[in-house]
C-alpha cells in the first residue's frame, strides 16, 4: 500500500508507460480509431497508435504543431465537464478527447478518433445539441484532398457511440485509482491521529468501506475484456451494421455497471443484464450456447447488490461449457419462499462441440482458472459482507446456488446496508 501512495501523480506515475501503450492498441483495434494520450501540458506521454490511413496522411503535414495545441485545448474542454469532447481538428479529421481525472486532478486526455466524417452538423437526439464541435484554433481548414481520400469514414453517431464505449472504460480505471489513493492516504494518516480512540473507530469504518468497494470494483474485468474481445472479433468479420449492433449492447451495460445510482437494484434488473449479456455471447457461440430464463413475478421486488450474479455466470461459461467442450442450454431459475430467495444457474449438456481443444478457448489462449477463481472469491467475501451469516453459496460448473435472504425492494427508505425482513 505504501508503494500505491508514493506514485507519481501522473499518467506514467499511476498506470505506467507499458499499460497504457497496451490500452491504445487494444482499443486502436477494436474501434478502429487511431489513439494517442497527452499529459495535462498536451504533451503525448507514450508513442500513439496509428493506423496505417492516418500515418499516410501525416506525411502530408510538414508540422502538426497546430493540431496539438487543439488537441490540448479540447482536453481542457473535456476536463471542465470531465466529459468526452467530440470536436474537428484543422484538418478536418474528427477526434475526440477524453479526459483522465483522478482524486480530482486533471492528469491528461486520451485523444481517438483522427477519422473522416461527412455528417459532421448531427445533432445529438439526447441533448438537442451538435455532437461534433467546430471551436477549434483553426476550425474547418480541411487538408488536401489526395491525403483525405483514404482516410477512415465514420458517421457522427457511430464516432459518438464508440466514444461513450471508451469514456466509461475510463471512467471505470479512474474511479478504481481513485479508491487506491483514498486507502494509502487513510492508512497514512492513521499513525497521526491525535485522538486514537475515536479516530481509529472512524478509520476502520472508512477502511472497511472502502475494501467493499474495491471488491466490488475488481469482480467484473473479465466480463468488460470479454466484451472487447467480442467486439474486436465482430468488428473484423462483420459488417458496419452488425458492429454497430454490438457497440449499442455493450453501451448500454456499460451504463448499467458504471452509472447506475444505487448499490443495489432489483433481481428483475440484474437478470434483464444477464439476459443482454448472454445474447451478445450467443452470437459468438451460437452452435454452442442456449439460454433459458425462467424469472418469477417477485423478482421485481427481490433487492440485491448490482453486478453480483456476472462472476457466477461467467465460470460456468468458462469452465462448465467452453473447456469441456459442450454445447447445451443454460438454465437460470429464480425461486422464493416467505423469507428467502434462490437463484439458481444450471447448465444441460446435449452434445460434445468438437472444433473447441481442451482449456484452449477460440482465441487459443490457455483458460486460466486461477483468475476465476480470484474472482468468485471476492464474490463470496462481498456476499459474506453482504449478508452475515445468512446465506448460501454453491459453485459448480454445471450447478451454481445462491440462496439469499428475501428483501423487499424499497428504494425510497434504503438504508446504506441490506437490511433483512
Amino acid at each position: 500500500m505504501m508503494e500505491n501512495r508514493n506514485k507519481e501523480v501522473s499518467l506514467i506515475g499511476i498506470f505506467g508507460t507499458e499499460t497504457i501503450e497496451i490500452l491504445q492498441k487494444k482499443i486502436a483495434d477494436a474501434t478502429g480509431f487511431s489513439v494517442s494520450t497527452i499529459d495535462y501540458r498536451g504533451e503525448r506521454v507514450v508513442p500513439g497508435c496509428f493506423q496505417k490511413d492516418f500515418l499516410r496522411h501525416r506525411l502530408h503535414k510538414a508540422d502538426d504543431t497546430t493540431s496539438r495545441m487543439t488537441e490540448a485545448l479540447s482536453s481542457a474542454r473535456a476536463a471542465i465537464t470531465n466529459l468526452p469532447y467530440i470536436f474537428e481538428g484543422e484538418d478536418g479529421l474528427v477526434k475526440a478527447a477524453l479526459p483522465i481525472v483522478i482524486n480530482d486532478q486533471y492528469l491528461g486526455a486520451m485523444i481517438c478518433g483522427y477519422v473522416h466524417c461527412p455528417d459532421k452538423d448531427y445533432t445529438d437526439p439526447s441533448t438537442g445539441e451538435r455532437l461534433i464541435h467546430n471551436d477549434n484554433l483553426v476550425a474547418g481548414k480541411m487538408d488536401e484532398q489526395d491525403s483525405l481520400e483514404h482516410m477512415p469514414v465514420f458517421t457522427a453517431e457511430k464516432i459518438g457511440n464508440l466514444t461513450d464505449l471508451i469514456y466509461y472504460m475510463i471512467s471505470q480505471m479512474c474511479q478504481k485509482e481513485n479508491y487506491v489513493l483514498k486507502l494509502g492516504i487513510s492508512e497514512h494518516n492513521k499513525v497521526h491521529l491525535w485522538d486514537m480512540r475515536k479516530k481509529n473507530r472512524e478509520l476502520k469504518r472508512k477502511l472497511k468501506e472502502t475494501k467493499l468497494i474495491s471488491m466490488k470494483n475488481n469482480i467484473q474485468p473479465q466480463v468488460l475484456l470479454n466484451m472487447l474481445v467480442t467486439l474486436s472479433s465482430f468488428a473484423i468479420i462483420e459488417n458496419a451494421q452488425k458492429t454497430q449492433e454490438l457497440i449499442e449492447v455493450y453501451t448500454s451495460f456499460l451504463r448499467y455497471y458504471i452509472e447506475f445510482g444505487r448499490d443495489y437494484v432489483s433481481l428483475e434488473q440484474e437478470l434483464c443484464q444477464i439476459r443482454k449479456y448472454l445474447e451478445v455471447l450467443k452470437e459468438k457461440y451460437s452452435e454452442r450456447i442456449t439460454v433459458q430464463l425462467n424469472s418469477s413475478k417477485e423478482d421485481s421486488t427481490q433487492l440485491m447488490p448490482k453486478l453480483i450474479l456476472f462472476p457466477l455466470v461467467e465460470y460456468m461459461i468458462n469452465f462448465g461449457i467452453l473447456n469441456r467442450n459442450y454445447r447445451g442450454i443454460i438454465h437460470i431459475d429464480t425461486e422464493y419462499t416467505e423469507d428467502r430467495c434462490v437463484v439458481t444457474m444450471q447448465f444441460e449438456h446435449t452434445s460434445k462441440y468438437l472444433k473447441s481443444v481442451g482449456y484452449l478457448n477460440e482465441s487459443g489462449n490457455v483458460l486460466d482458472e486461477r483468475a476465476y477463481l480470484e474472482q468468485l472469491n471476492l464474490l463470496e467475501q462481498r456476499v459474506a459482507y453482504e449478508y452475515p451469516e445468512n446465506y448460501k453459496l454453491s459453485i459448480d460448473p454445471d450447478l451454481i446456488i445462491l440462496n439469499i435472504p428475501r428483501v423487499i425492494n424499497d428504494m425510497e427508505n434504503q438504508d446504506d446496508r441490506i437490511s433483512v425482513e
